[in-house]
């Protein structure tokens, strides 16, 4: 749980949803604070993480799009972009629904960069615990709110889609040992 204080204009830790839909962020208008883009930064990955949907999805705003490689995968589609917080919704729980994954470690070394817009940080391909799908998240923010999230993925990442449509397309051995023989 973040400390109390971190972010000034959340005071429920515990019951974000709510509190965002009191329209306490949108005190600041059309603007987002170094104060929010650390809330967003500390708490997307501490909602992705634990399964969090409800507090993940309100951290967007109701139009906001979250465009990635693994939406058609997961959503078995074409488009790669989710709109609006019912098709985040989807997506994020076919997502924590196919968890665990071995290469999904979470680790962050801390940083991010905030511009007054643009909030970015890395899932770096090494973690000390080991090799981890490399992602580098981009969000533009707005209002405190995610208003477009693009998520960026490196060689490992790439790899990994890329194996497992393999597996999807080439029959397991045993398959087709089991055809030969029939």
């Amino acid at each position: 749980m973040l400390p109390k204080g971190l972010h000034p204009f959340i005071v429920d830790y515990d019951n974000v949803e709510a509190t965002l839909s009191a329209g306490i962020l949108g005190m600041v208008a059309n603007m987002t604070t170094n104060e929010q883009a650390q809330y967003v930064y500390e708490c997307w990955d501490q909602f992705a993480r634990s399964g969090r949907l409800d507090e993940l999805v309100a951290l967007y705003a109701p139009d906001g799009a979250f465009e990635s490689p693994l939406v058609p995968v997961l959503l078995q589609r074409d488009s790669g972009i989710c709109q609006g917080h019912e098709e985040m919704r989807r997506f994020f729980e076919e997502g924590f629904r196919r968890r665990p994954n071995e290469l999904v470690r979470w680790w962050r070394n801390g940083r991010y960069h905030f511009d007054g817009s643009t909030l970015i940080w890395e899932y770096p391909g090494r973690s000390p615990e080991g090799d981890q799908l490399d992602l580098m998240e981009v969000m533009e923010l707005r209002d405190g709110l995610i208003a477009h999230h693009k998520v960026y993925w490196g060689f490992r990442g790439v790899n990994e889609l890329l194996r497992s449509q393999r597996q999807k397309l080439v029959p397991n051995d045993s398959a087709r040992g089991s055809r030969a023989s029939a």
